[in-house]
């Protein structure tokens, strides 16, 4: 997708089957728009015509799981903290001194 313009792109085709109307939507996104699960998701959310299990071949997380996971997430708060603050500025070492002007940072 060029960086010029939107991130994403949405076309609809209409049809008819059987003499009801219908329509495909066609999306296409950067991908820091959206992942494909993500995407996915909004299609399923969005569709009464397919159940999860049409794409998705694979059973739910147990209910212990889920809790487990659930409850785990508030103690990674601490270390996504510190990884944040030692956050560095990248340096360029490809252009840095070569050239009048960059400074590599």
């Amino acid at each position: 997708m060029p960086l010029d313009g939107p991130m994403w792109r949405l076309y609809v085709q209409k049809y008819k089957v059987n003499g009801k109307d219908g329509g495909i939507i066609f999306w296409k996104s950067h991908h820091s728009f959206c992942d494909g699960m993500s995407t996915m998701s909004m299609s399923l959310a969005m569709s009464s015509d397919y159940h999860r299990s049409y794409f998705i071949k694979g059973e739910d997380a147990p209910w212990y799981i889920r809790i487990i996971t659930r409850l785990s997430f508030p103690f990674m708060i601490p270390f996504l903290l510190w990884d944040t603050a030692q956050i560095n500025k990248d340096n360029n070492y490809i252009t840095k001194n070569k050239t009048k002007g960059f400074s590599g940072e």
